[in-house]
């Protein structure tokens, strides 16, 4: 409610909202006969305002007070920090801070940093800076690794994106010919099949293409 507020609500809907949160309940078969369960915090799975509270809620976390040389980005549930550093040691300082401080943020709202799942890749061209990166985040060391995937594109180091276009032509290929044994191999599929083919394989070797064709050459 307090996110809803910030961002300016009249205090009417903000109520609305409040009353549809409240007193909900979670009823489920179990071989005792049916259960249910208050729910305490969340909004409910498949409602339509779900995704509007938790893009209204995590708005916040992406306007976390950090220093200039330090942007979040997030989509859905994925939160992604880019950070500007001029020497090793600032680079360890931001990203240590800026994992800091989304994991206070998180914990407050009731949610955890996945440190299993955070990545690090450093984008370079310097051969004075040391590889494997190694940041602290929270509790645990993290190397960095010669790339990452992020909402389904590969960076790398180099911002070459070679392993992406090698990735996604090997998923084009893959989902092709798994198409292709749906159909008569008498022949070979009629041309409207093969446009459906082309289509399919062109959605996946161009996914992302916005940010990685000019360096992919496309």
């Amino acid at each position: 409610m307090e996110a809803l507020r910030k961002l300016g609500l009249s205090e009417y809907l903000v109520r609305v909202i409040d009353d549809y949160l409240r007193d909900r309940f979670l009823i489920y078969e179990t071989t005792m006969g049916e259960m249910r369960r208050k729910l305490s915090g969340g909004a409910a799975q498949g409602s339509v305002l779900g995704p509007e509270l938790w893009i209204i809620l995590y708005d916040a976390l992406l306007r976390l007070n950090l220093p200039t040389e330090v942007i979040l980005e997030g989509f859905a549930d994925d939160v992604a920090a880019l950070i500007l550093a001029y020497s090793y040691e600032d680079a360890q300082r931001l990203a240590c801070l800026v994992a800091t401080e989304v994991n206070a943020w998180l914990k407050e709202h009731g949610m955890a940093l996945a440190k299993a799942k955070t990545k690090v890749v450093v984008l370079t061209a310097q051969r004075w800076f040391p590889s494997p990166f190694r940041v602290l985040v929270v509790d645990q060391h993290i190397e960095s690794g010669a790339s990452l995937r992020y909402l389904g594109v590969t960076i790398d180091s180099k911002l070459t994106f070679r392993d992406q276009i090698v990735s996604a032509a090997n998923k084009a290929a893959t989902a092709v010919a798994s198409l292709s044994r749906l159909m008569p191999n008498v022949g070979g599929p009629r041309s409207s099949r093969r446009r459906a083919l082309m289509s399919v394989s062109n959605s996946i070797m161009l996914y992302g293409v916005e940010v990685w064709g000019t360096r992919g050459g496309v």
